[in-house]
């Protein structure tokens, strides 16, 4: 059987994080890891970013190299996240092709937005992150979350969050 992932996204309840785990659970008495280390998807300076955010909060991951380059996060700070304030960033995007808006979930209706559960296993080209401390802060996962949300873009990657 060939099991494929990346465990820097176990966000669902029961996610282990590391192959070890999941592959005891299947019950499986021994397994070879093969790790991918070309990234075909997101661009180099959005997996430096959120690498990042792994790092920052001690969870395992695996270094990829990707193929693609852009530029760097763009993040925009807001007294407060509003609906204008969302538009405002999709507005400024000047990229052909598909944009997400990714938010909390208590607040996807009111922005027009998906959250990261609705996100996952989709890939756009632009994608909004609003609000990524709320991101972690709402489920099990927490900073997997927020590399979830950011690591669905192909090409550019806008960040929205409020000033602290």
């Amino acid at each position: 059987m060939t099991v494929a992932g990346d465990q820097g996204q176990a966000i669902r309840p029961g996610g282990t994080g590391d192959w070890k785990s999941a592959i005891d659970a299947l019950g499986a008495g021994r397994f070879d890891l093969a790790e991918l280390t070309v990234n075909y998807r997101t661009p180099a300076e959005v997996m430096v970013a959120a690498e990042a955010v792994l790092a920052g909060a001690d969870v395992p991951y695996s270094t990829t190299t990707s193929v693609r380059s852009t530029c760097a996060p763009i993040v925009h700070e807001v007294d407060e996240v509003t609906p204008d304030a969302v538009r405002a960033v999709v507005d400024s995007i000047d990229v052909a092709g598909t944009i997400a808006v990714i938010a909390p979930r208590a607040r996807r209706d009111e922005l027009g937005a998906v959250d990261v559960l609705e996100a996952k296993g989709l890939e756009f080209d632009a994608v909004v992150v609003v609000d990524p401390d709320a991101i972690a802060a709402e489920g099990e996962g927490g900073a997997r979350r927020v590399y979830v949300a950011m690591t669905r873009t192909t090409d550019v990657l806008h960040v929205l969050r409020p000033s602290r």
